[in-house]
């Protein structure tokens, strides 16, 4: 019985051996120096790594988050890069000036529709609205 007992724990005990136990790495030992910091973002110093496979905590101007690998970081990276110019997109002139313009397209579209039914006559006028207003609101007859 007692021989039992040991030769468990001798195999538990091997057993226990053949799996990796994370080890905190220091992500300046991992990474190229212009990954570590960018304009938006700063990687966390201490990494948890499980072996070759690295779970990285990254800090920027849209929030915390956490990746598991390096190919992973690289992506959250480009996409942090990538928030970063839609916000400046959104921020600029350029942006508010299309918007604006966009805004007053059915005004003016409206406007030039009064404009050329003014200079026609009213027969006309009438079937172009009518159209219109038939395809705008369509009743149940049209629908079979």
């Amino acid at each position: 019985m007692v021989s039992m007992v040991l030769v468990c724990a001798t195999v538990s005990a091997t057993g226990a051996a053949r799996f990796e136990v994370p080890a905190n790495r220091k992500a300046a030992g991992i990474l190229h120096a212009e990954l570590l910091e960018g304009p938006n973002y700063r990687v966390r110093e201490t990494v948890v790594s499980y072996g070759y496979m690295h779970h990285w905590t990254v800090d920027s101007d849209f929030g915390t988050s956490e990746v598991t690998g390096d190919g992973a970081l690289r992506a959250l990276i480009r996409e942090i890069y990538a928030i970063a110019a839609l916000k400046e997109i959104s921020q600029g002139e350029a942006f508010l000036s299309s918007v604006a313009y966009a805004a007053k397209q059915p005004f003016q579209f409206a406007g030039k529709m009064v404009e050329w039914t003014s200079g026609h006559r009213q027969p006309a006028k009438i079937a172009l609205f009518g159209r219109l207003t038939r395809n705008a609101f369509p009743t149940t007859a049209q629908f079979g």
